[in-house]
């Protein structure tokens, strides 16, 4: 059997591996112009659209079908119902509104009336310096609220940033849904990769290397299809928050007899 052997070093600069930043060149996802138009949003939120510019403010935040959204403070449920949409029935959106909110009757029950519709939204009652969530999320929002959060009187705002990521994803190298390995901030890692060649039942390998020296080894890792027979291209594609660079350092191609 053959395998193949290639390395890579890059830098590795992000504090949080979430999805937000997918789609930010490749402007508004048709699942994302597909939940601005949908025709059950109220006409007073459609006719917002023209000042708001939904469609591209979703696609700058990179939220994809699937995706795991705290909204906080989402008020009337603007951008609920197109976030809800454009998650889609795989993904979740957890409307986080405060105790004094909830507080109020009417404000509550239209809230819940405006979720309604929506199986994948629920409401989480909670004051935001002390947010838990059960799961990590992907992306964590809210618009047109943070100098509220500031204003309001027993402000604690490194409390509220310190809730939003502790929520949020592990930093570190994600396969198949887990973190395999850690990655160190503002640092070049160095990765490095061994997969049998056209081996629809192998698995492969991974090697991570940190700026410090210290190397953590995965092995047994599952193809995501079956086996595979040509590289046509070699590259990382992070889903930081900030610019991340990457080279190439060396691809080799070795014969390995069973």
């Amino acid at each position: 059997m053959k395998k193949l052997h290639f390395a890579v070093a890059l830098i590795a600069v992000f504090a949080l591996a979430s999805s937000a930043q997918g789609q930010r060149a490749a402007g508004p996802s048709r699942a994302i112009l597909a939940a601005v138009a949908d025709p059950t949003r109220p006409a007073e939120d459609a006719a917002r659209d023209g000042g708001r510019h939904p469609a591209e403010i979703v696609a700058f935040a990179g939220v994809r079908p699937g995706d795991r959204i705290v909204e906080l403070a989402p008020g009337g449920g603007y951008y609920t119902r197109i976030l809800a949409r454009s998650v889609g029935p795989r993904g979740h959106v957890y409307a986080v509104v405060s105790p004094g909110f909830a507080a109020r009757p009417e404000s509550m029950a239209h809230f819940q009336r405006v979720v309604a519709g929506y199986p994948n939204v629920e409401i989480v009652v909670s004051d935001l310096r002390a947010l838990t969530m059960a799961r990590p999320v992907d992306l964590v929002w809210t618009s047109e609220n943070y100098h509220d959060f500031h204003n309001a009187q027993g402000a604690d705002l490194a409390a509220v940033n310190r809730a939003v990521f502790d929520d949020g994803e592990t930093a570190g190298v994600w396969v198949n849904g887990k973190v395999v390995a850690p990655v160190s901030v503002g640092q070049w890692m160095k990765f490095a990769v061994t997969a049998p060649l056209a081996s629809p039942t192998g698995t492969w390998s991974l090697q991570v290397t940190d700026g410090q020296g210290t190397t953590t080894t995965v092995n047994n890792l599952p193809y995501a299809s079956a086996g595979w027979s040509s590289l046509n291209w070699w590259g990382f594609v992070s889903q930081a928050t900030v610019a991340t660079s990457f080279c190439l350092h060396s691809v080799q191609a070795v014969n390995v007899q069973n």
